[in-house]
């Protein structure tokens, strides 16, 4: 049986960082118990940043989604535009809906972001007159968790209706 190259480079450096980082047979690299104080056992805890407002997300930002609709993969991708003030002014999207389904859609929406980063959305989907001739149906409304970061320059989204689930991250443009 022959072993992919990765294999062994694994086997040889795995050992190699444990040894460096004390784990290994030689106490000479591990940190004496001298050198360990109380406070430094344990992680740090967190601290959420604060700060944020509605006014974080403003402008046009472009976001990739995956997911499902109902038991069918999605997949897709689009733009939208906040104005700082709650709400989403206008945006579009395409998805592929099972590998059967391309469909575009207009969306509108709002938005209300925490002094901690976090937030929800609700977003009002309307698929165009091809979409609907193709099955991908009228209109939806969605509602989304929202967790900002860089400053409010990426947004992580997730869906939190029944009946379909996916993930976005959205880009500042």
């Amino acid at each position: 049986m022959l072993k992919h190259p990765s294999y062994t480079i694994g086997l040889l450096v795995v050992p190699l960082f444990l040894l460096l980082l004390g784990c290994g047979t030689n106490s000479s690299y591990a940190p004496s118990a001298s050198s360990i104080s109380s406070s430094s056992i344990g992680p740090p805890p967190v601290q959420a940043a604060s700060g944020f407002t509605n006014a974080t997300l403003s402008g046009g930002y472009a976001f990739g989604v995956v997911g499902t609709s109902g038991i069918q993969a999605q997949a897709g991708n689009g733009v939208a535009v906040a104005d700082g003030n709650g709400n989403i002014t206008s945006g579009e999207e395409t998805l592929n809906i099972g590998g059967t389904h391309s469909c575009h859609a207009t969306l509108t929406g709002t938005y209300s972001v925490n002094t901690n980063g976090t937030g929800t959305a609700t977003a009002t989907v309307t698929m165009d007159a091809a979409s609907q001739a193709n099955g991908c149906g009228t209109s939806s409304l969605g509602h989304f968790t929202l967790a900002i970061g860089n400053g409010g320059s990426t947004v992580f989204i997730a869906e939190q209706d029944t009946g379909g689930t996916f993930v976005a991250t959205a880009i500042k443009q």
